[in-house]
């Protein structure tokens, strides 16, 4: 195991030096309408790789992984919001024993509601691009009064063509929290096809 000076005074101490080593953070910005969106990496053959090995392979251990380099820089960008992960059916998370998203984000040591659900399982991963769209009858909101004046911010691993976010805005605009943000794990090569508006 490769030891760095980084390693012997943080938390990630867990994982060699050369694994943390190939996660390159990018801080890609965008806006779907108004609401401002950061992906962390582009989705390249590491985080595919590392995504598979916590979902695929129910490898929970490294979840930690995602965001133990940059923990303090997305805790300050975040700071006063509160987190609202997007889910995946029930059944899914039952069969793994956890929710990925869950999983990663939760190392921040930030509030979570978790407020999103699906009504049904419905796998985007090996639908065409224009069958995604269909999220809207599939992602729903319970007790969305509880996000009235809060600064909430929605967070993901994959960011692809958009619909599932976008469609989670939606549902928690109705509810008129303060502030949205969006925070997601990685963004696909689809992030030039996709409309912000």
């Amino acid at each position: 195991m490769d030891e760095s000076f980084y390693s012997l005074f943080n938390d990630d101490s867990l994982y060699c030096f050369e694994c943390s080593n190939k996660l390159k953070p990018k801080f890609i910005t965008r806006k779907i309408g108004d609401v401002k969106l950061l992906s962390i990496y582009e989705y390249d053959e590491t985080i595919k790789s590392y995504l598979f090995q916590l979902k695929g392979c129910y490898d929970i251990e490294i979840s930690s992984l995602f965001l133990n380099r940059i923990k303090s820089g997305i805790k300050l960008y975040l700071r006063g919001y509160e987190l609202l992960p997007i889910p995946s059916y029930y059944v899914e998370d039952e069969k793994r024993g956890f929710n990925h998203v869950i999983e990663i984000f939760k190392h921040l040591g930030l509030t979570m509601s978790f407020i999103l659900y699906k009504t049904k399982d419905y796998k985007q991963s090996s639908m065409h691009f224009n069958q995604r769209k269909n999220i809207k009858n599939v992602l729903a909101i319970k007790n969305g009064e509880s996000l009235e004046g809060k600064n909430v911010c929605i967070v993901d691993d994959v960011f692809t063509t958009g619909n599932t976010i976008k469609t989670a805005i939606e549902l928690v605009q109705k509810y008129h929290p303060k502030k949205i943000k969006v925070v997601v794990i990685s963004m696909t090569s689809y992030r030039d096809k996709w409309d912000t508006n």
